[in-house]
């Protein structure tokens, strides 16, 4: 981060709880950095603090084990700069494991527009967080992330975000994201259902969205009850392998 060739003005890192010494190691090393060390609460908690303690008009995000290219800030700042309708800026990113790169990049090319992604995002989470760079002013305007929805509270904000603003795309990737056990060990169970959650937040909180794109999201209500029902099934777990079932059939009814 401290290597952008555009220099990054104000580095904030929120320590979510950590047990090692990360804050006495960065007050020693990087006496430059503001740290804000919080009782563990989670990705999304731990970003709202990085929002409500910075100052700048831009805010970026970057995951601890993940890297930016040095490019990163001068070119979404220059995207932002040169797009003056556009409320955030995004990237495209690469995936790498240790000393190897397993994708270069990520992005499909009908996912590198920019303009209105909020159809798009409805389809799938194509966005990496920390190849956003957003005006500090739509986080005023939409909130904060939603701590009760980890591992999707991402999307959520992405779509809150594509609602209201459009998006500029720097066609290059400029984020290079680690794979490792982390990413591998989430729960099946717990993702497919904080995305039905999300689902019904957005019927719940934009009916007219929801109307608009009912058939996007009872699509994603079949896709989500049969995962989770195959889940449990695989699971020897009949009842909510059967609950689940009996969702999915009933969306594939209502179409």
């Amino acid at each position: 981060m401290l290597g952008q060739t555009r220099a990054a003005f104000e580095i904030l890192v929120v320590d979510d709880g950590s047990t090692d010494d990360t804050c006495a190691m960065l007050a020693c090393e990087f006496p430059q950095v503001q740290v804000h060390r919080i009782a563990h609460a989670g990705q999304g908690a731990a970003r709202n603090v990085g929002i409500a303690q910075a100052r700048g008009d831009a805010i970026a995000f970057l995951d601890s084990d993940d890297l930016w290219d040095a490019r990163f800030i001068e070119c979404t700042s220059a995207a932002l700069e040169n797009s003056s309708r556009a409320g955030f800026a995004y990237c495209d990113y690469g995936m790498f494991e240790e000393s190897r790169t397993l994708n270069a990049q990520m992005l499909a090319r009908e996912h590198k527009q920019g303009g209105d992604l909020f159809p798009q995002l409805l389809e799938s989470d194509f966005l990496c967080t920390g190849a956003l760079l957003i005006r500090r002013e739509c986080f005023e305007t939409v909130g904060a992330f939603d701590p009760a929805l980890p591992p999707v509270e991402d999307w959520d904000m992405w779509l809150r975000l594509a609602r209201q603003y459009q998006a500029t795309c720097v066609d290059a990737p400029l984020v290079h994201i680690r794979v490792n056990s982390a990413h591998a060990s989430r729960n099946p169970q717990i993702v497919y259902a904080r995305n039905l959650e999300l689902v019904r937040k957005l019927r719940r909180e934009f009916p007219d969205d929801a109307r608009r794109f009912r058939r996007e999201l009872r699509r994603h209500e079949k896709q989500f009850h049969l995962a989770l029902a195959n889940y449990f099934r695989v699971k020897r777990r009949p009842l909510p392998a059967l609950k689940h079932y009996a969702y999915f059939f009933a969306a594939r009814i209502l179409g």
